[in-house]
């Protein structure tokens, strides 16, 4: 019971531990990491963890019941417990993976090519639709030949635009948006305004990581 016990807190935190680096990680390739094509990749330490704590809890009441080793058992359910709850009250996967999402762009693409973007995006004659929206080819209807080699070389010049199968741009009143993503899984990515600063409300800061006064990433639902 003693080394079950040790053994599944261990483990319990290892899994805990792996919880914030797949966040983080899921950020640096700006998509969510995933396991057998459809889970996400968060739900392995996640049911390795609930096995590793129901463990520890069986040895513990075992411990109880022969009245042996109890010190060590309850200790190490001492530490799930706490560890659980210093988690929960610390953890914030969203924050992870807007940081990496930060370093991702920060070494893949660089903020001057984000607001070069912005600008050309904003500018007359730019491919985006009257409703200021921007889509790859096909999404709202045919494509016609022009259309799909203007969206080609746009994606040539930001390759960003053709990142998990593509993505969704928005320009509105001197801003533009981009994100990635469905309504499954939630929307990520980037904000630039062109000109004067950015302005985040108290209901978005944890949603938001504002890297410059007119350059923030975020995650939407």
């Amino acid at each position: 019971m003693k080394s079950a016990s040790i053994i599944g807190a261990g483990i319990f935190l290892l899994c805990l531990l792996t919880l914030p680096v797949l966040a983080y990680l899921s950020g640096r390739k700006c998509r969510h990491l995933s396991v057998a094509i459809v889970l996400p990749a968060e739900v392995v330490p996640w049911l390795v963890g609930a096995v590793a704590a129901v463990t520890v809890f069986g040895m513990t009441v075992a411990s109880l019941v022969v009245r042996h080793e109890r010190l060590w058992t309850l200790g190490a359910l001492g530490i799930v417990v706490v560890s659980t709850a210093v988690f929960w009250f610390c953890f914030q996967p969203v924050t992870v993976f807007l940081y990496g999402l930060r370093d991702c762009f920060a070494a893949r693409v660089g903020y001057p090519t984000l607001r070069q973007f912005a600008r050309e995006i904003l500018q007359d004659g730019s491919p985006i639709e009257a409703d200021g929206a921007l889509y790859p080819p096909g999404v709202r209807g045919h494509a016609s030949p022009d259309e799909q080699k203007r969206w080609e070389d746009l994606v040539a010049r930001y390759p960003f635009l053709g990142w998990n199968g593509g993505s969704a741009t928005f320009a509105r009143r001197g801003s533009v948006r981009l994100h990635w993503g469905s309504a499954l899984v939630g929307h990520w990515g980037f904000e630039v305004v062109v000109e004067g600063s950015l302005h985040i409300s108290e209901d978005d800061r944890e949603r938001a990581f504002k890297v410059a006064d007119d350059l923030q990433f975020f995650w939407d639902d």
